[in-house]
């Protein structure tokens, strides 16, 4: 079979009387080359544009065509089938015009293999191949030959096994026209068994590499929080060694290795975001909440940051409830804000709720750079970014889109993309939403003035944390804040010590994660118990799982993800002090 594929199907005509059904506004195809068997085929059907067809030559090239035994079929370049000779029409049970303009050769394929071809083409290739008609163009049209056995089904449904080979057409100007296949009978069985081992030999090494990345996502997923501490510990030392330096060589050395421990944290947060995911970690917990929760925690959150960078901020809300995750639709949204900022220099960044008829719309809104079409695929890969080839830390790490799709296919959240280069991007998140019970109306939220973090002022804060060394570097940060703190290593600790003490500490810190089936939030429900009223505090944790967001939100408690930047730890401790903060 010979799939030809042919750029536009009103300009495209083989000369003869092929060019009198398909035929050139613009002048005509001819067919340059010799198609007079399969060795010859993939030397012909090179087809140049707007020349006068010669006679002879079209009648010598129909002739040939009616007469091969070899079945040839002629497509456009997105698989429409333009036209196929009589040695088709026998062999497939097809006539011509149940085919030509109608169809594709998927048609006559079988789907289990068109999906494991597409699996190993995708795996040479180093890229996604659809299992469809791109399986048989993805090498052509990169100037390979292709090759194979392929299962024909005919009509009634019987099998023809065949070879199949595959050319791409160019007209004289090098434009793509369309493909060209050839098919005849399988070769000796020597031959087919040689073309099963290869086919069997890639299926067991395909195989094989998944079941490797799926071991290193669960390894990654399970060891998340013990990877997280040590990192901790690192960037909380760090930040404590700096202030004490004089000397200016030490002090920038300081401030470069607090610059990598950051780096290596950002990296690690998103590589095991996407382990986690990967290996079926994350699993969602959903439930009808008010949208405008989790948007004045991102307008707490990124008001600042805008402000910062000279942007504008604008968050416009709706008064609805909707239903789904609120730890992973918050995480969505997080990396589509951020990616925002990082690509806007100029203007703003909005975060806008459109209400429809059962789903709202969240859309973040940038003036950035913008994306070109033709890269607007390829932005959810891994470690894609644009304009930044020289891969600069500052801009990101190319994860954070990658991340926001495979969310949103967990937690069945269509994200669609619009932009303009050079103008901006528009990235939406489609939310159903659940039935009205009282929300409150989240209305335009301004950027609140950015002041640093409040400064410690000798408040006291309590630290709970099983980690000596992490408990460590919690201690000596935010004793250089200008707080005084109380530190255990469990919930039992920290009733003892504050009993001896009789203060009541002014604000908590808490890990999620405790010994012996203990969470930060049962610690702080005791608290609460204890001093029968609402605690400040911050939760702490390695896990990337919804359930630590869920509970922390049930107490209305603020989760920091670790390892945490000191900056960022400190900003969160100075917020639960301003005017209007409250804790449960």
């Amino acid at each position: 079979m010979v799939v030809a594929h042919t750029a536009v199907m009103q300009e495209v005509a083989i000369n003869g009387p092929m060019e009198s059904r398909i035929p050139s506004s613009t002048g005509s195809w001819r067919a340059e080359g010799r198609c007079g068997d399969m060795e010859d085929a993939e030397s012909a059907c090179r087809l140049d544009r707007h020349e006068p067809a010669d006679p002879e030559r079209s009648a010598r090239f129909e002739a040939l065509f009616a007469a091969t035994a070899h079945l040839v079929i002629v497509t456009d370049p997105s698989g429409l089938i333009l036209d196929l000779n009589p040695a088709a029409e026998r062999r497939l049970g097809y006539r011509r015009e149940e085919l030509a303009g109608r169809a594709t050769p998927v048609l006559f394929h079988d789907r289990h293999e068109l999906a494991a071809e597409a699996a190993r083409l995708s795996s040479e290739l180093g890229e996604a191949v659809a299992p469809d008609f791109a399986v048989f163009t993805a090498l052509p049209r990169r100037g390979k030959p292709y090759r194979r056995e392929w299962t024909f089904i005919r009509k009634d449904g019987s099998h023809l096994p065949l070879w199949l080979e595959v050319t791409a057409l160019h007209g004289r100007d090098g434009a793509l026209l369309g493909y060209a296949g050839l098919s005849s009978d399988s070769g000796t069985h020597q031959e087919r068994e040689r073309a099963a081992a290869d086919a069997q030999a890639a299926l067991r090494a395909r195989e094989e590499a998944e079941r490797a990345n799926l071991s290193k996502s669960k390894f990654l997923a399970a060891a998340s929080h013990d990877l997280r501490q040590p990192l901790q510990s690192a960037l909380l030392f760090a930040a404590a060694l700096a202030p004490g330096l004089t000397d200016p060589r030490a002090r920038r050395t300081a401030a470069n290795l607090e610059m990598s421990l950051e780096a290596l944290r950002a990296l690690l947060d998103r590589l095991l975001d996407i382990s986690k995911l990967d290996a079926g970690a994350v699993q969602p917990r959903t439930a009808d909440f008010p949208i405008a929760t989790l948007l004045e925690e991102l307008n707490t959150t990124y008001a600042p940051r805008a402000a910062a960078k000279g942007l504008g901020w604008r968050v416009n809300g709706a008064p609805v409830l909707v239903h789904s995750d609120p730890g992973l639709l918050a995480r969505i949204l997080r990396n589509l804000v951020e990616n925002a900022l990082t690509y806007t220099l100029d203007g703003g960044v909005e975060l806008l709720c459109a209400v429809e008829e059962k789903d709202l719309t969240i859309t973040v809104r940038d003036s950035g750079i913008g994306i070109p079409e033709d890269k607007l695929d390829e932005i959810f890969q891994e470690f894609t970014q644009l304009g930044n080839p020289e891969r600069d830390r500052n801009q990101g790490l190319g994860l954070g889109l990658a991340i926001v799709q495979r969310l949103s296919r967990l937690v069945g959240h269509p994200v669609r993309v619009r932009s303009r280069f050079g103008v901006g991007s528009d990235f939406s998140v489609t939310v159903p939403l659940a039935a009205p019970s009282g929300a409150t109306p989240c209305d335009n939220l301004e950027a609140p003035a950015p002041d640093g973090g409040a400064a410690g002022n000798g408040r006291l804060v309590l630290l709970v944390e099983d980690d000596a060394l992490v408990r460590a570097g919690l201690v000596a940060m935010v004793r250089q804040w200008g707080y005084r703190t109380m530190d255990a290593g469990s919930w039992e600790e920290a009733d003892a010590a504050l009993r001896r003490s009789g203060r009541t500490p002014d604000a908590v810190i808490a890990d999620y994660r405790l010994r012996d089936g203990v969470t930060g939030v049962s610690v702080l429900r005791a608290l609460v118990d204890l001093y029968d009223t609402p605690v400040r505090a911050l939760l702490l944790t390695g896990e990337t799982g919804a359930l630590p967001q869920a509970e922390a939100r049930s107490i209305g408690c603020p989760v920091l993800y670790k390892p945490i930047s000191p900056a960022l730890l400190q900003a969160a401790l100075g917020d639960l002090f301003q005017p209007g903060v409250r804790s449960e």
